[in-house]
């Protein structure tokens, strides 16, 4: 029945959806409180550090200006970290995944309709699942997809780059 399965997913979802929120609001916090210059939004709100000494005299200096944190280095080293973690939990932290069915196996499994399913077309391919297939480790498999992630987003970047410079001219 499509309204159990709906019902068992939704549920399931709905806690991981808010998993992922918490994670998501602890991030952009993290990064607002760091380099509000690297979100979109909050570009231009970063108000003067407020330092106070140990007498409880404060003084007030002003947020770095763009040129300013340009010259530091910039976003560069930001993203050069970013990847560099990201390989790390791909190719790493991956070996301990578990290996437990997903949410749509799980359910399937409780509502007895496991037995209907059928191989995908590339389901045979070395990537093709989050396990040891076609010889190819889980953490191999992990950094491929890393690694397509990336290539796509470079190319999407550029393409849009490239179209906002020729609507700018």
């Amino acid at each position: 029945d499509a309204a159990a399965v709906a019902a068992a997913m939704g549920g399931v979802h709905v806690l991981i959806g808010i998993g992922e929120a918490l994670i998501t609001t602890a991030t952009v916090g993290a990064v607002l409180a760091v380099r509000p210059d690297l979100v979109y939004g909050a570009r231009g709100l970063s108000a003067p550090l407020v330092l106070k000494g140990a007498d409880g005299a404060t003084s007030t200096v002003a947020a770095p200006a763009a040129a300013d944190r340009q010259a530091a280095g910039g976003v560069r080293p930001f993203l050069i970290g970013g990847i560099g973690v990201t390989l790390l939990l791909a190719g790493v932290v991956s070996f301990f995944a578990s290996s437990d069915p997903d949410g749509l196996e799980a359910v399937a499994e409780d509502k007895g309709f496991l037995g209907q399913a059928t191989d995908h077309p590339l389901g045979s391919w070395a990537l093709a699942d989050y396990g040891d297939v076609g010889g190819v480790p889980v953490g191999v498999a992990g950094l491929v997809g890393v690694g397509i992630t990336l290539v796509v987003a470079a190319a999407i970047a550029y393409a849009a780059r490239r179209r906002g410079s020729r609507t700018e001219v």
